[in-house]
Parts: structure tokens; sequence; C-alpha cells
């Protein structure tokens, strides 16, 4: 994938240039390493196609085009859906399990338990809370 991050790095179209500057700026705002690697390597691998297979190139700058033409319309729909970097689902996640950690280091968290914070995203507690209200409602 190095080879790949170089090439667009160095791309002499402006335009994969700066598709692939945005994309790693936002890759980069992911805190867990692994969710963020992953980001840079599928979504350049799929710029590198574009830039270099003629048989997606053409199709690409069209469909770019066509979601530019109407860029005034999305920016408005677009607007419920984008949030701060610090408010993207992997980054709560990840937010969690640092309050984990740290609960846990200052011995107020017993080993095979999650902080409350990091609960919200682990389903089998999820379920359980779920299942607790439903037998309440009955």
């Amino acid at each position: 994938m190095s080879f790949i991050n170089q090439s667009l790095d160095n791309y002499p179209n402006p335009v994969i240039k700066n598709l692939n500057d945005a994309l790693v700026i936002g890759a980069n705002q992911i805190k867990p390493y692994w969710q963020r690697t992953m980001l840079k390597q599928f979504g350049q691998l799929g710029l590198w196609l574009v830039a270099k297979d003629t048989a997606y190139r053409d199709v690409f700058f069209w469909i770019l085009n066509e979601v530019l033409k109407r860029a005034d319309k999305l920016m408005v729909m677009i607007k419920p859906y984008v949030k701060e970097p610090s408010e993207w689902t992997p980054n709560l996640w990840f937010y969690s399990t640092e309050k984990t950690k740290q609960l846990k280091k200052e011995g107020k968290l017993p080993d095979d338990m999650h902080s409350f914070e990091e609960s919200v995203w682990v389903k089998s507690i999820q379920k359980k809370r779920h299942d607790n209200l439903m037998k309440k409602k009955k």
C-alpha cells in the first residue's frame, strides 16, 4: 500500500491529488488506529484504481461531475449527517474504551466489566437492558 500512497501523493492529476488529500485528512481524524488505516487503504486503493485504470476513470469523473452539479442541493441535504470528528461513531467508541481503561487503572471498575460509556457499544449488555425494559413494560 505504500506504493499506492506514494503514487497518489505525487499524482499529476490535481483532482485525484485533492481527493486523496481530503481522504487522508478525514481518515486521520479517526482515533482507532485500525479503522483509520483501513479507511486510508481502501479509499486510496479506490482512488488509485480510478486514476490508473481507464475503464474506471471516465465513469468516475462523469459521476463526480454529476455530484458536483448538484452540490448546492446536496450540501443542504447532508447537513443533518455531517458531524464533527469528536462525534463520529468510531471516536465515541474509542473514548468510551479509554474511560473503561481509566476506571480499571484507578481501581474503580473490575477487570471483567465495562464503563457505562463503553457498555453502550456492547451488544450483549444492550440486549440485557432492552429485555429488562420490555419486562417492565408488561
